[in-house]
């Protein structure tokens, strides 16, 4: 796990509030940050550079627990 994953379990266990996580999100990592306790996430550049924005978001919804989005 990155170094930024790692920090968000971290901090997940201690506090009860929202966390984003932001920057270098891609369909490569996104599950992982998910897992790692994300509520949400900031990914400007994957969204940028996508054909069909969409597409991609159908994909990323599923990658939350049910329920979740």
């Amino acid at each position: 796990a990155s170094t930024g994953t790692e920090e968000m379990r971290r901090v997940r266990e201690l506090v009860d509030v929202p966390l984003i996580a932001i920057g270098g999100i891609t369909e490569e990592n996104i599950k992982e940050v998910i897992t790692a306790g994300a509520d949400g996430i900031a990914c400007i550049a994957a969204i940028k550079s996508c054909e069909d924005l969409g597409e991609l978001v159908k994909r990323w919804e599923g990658y939350w627990p049910s329920g979740e989005q």
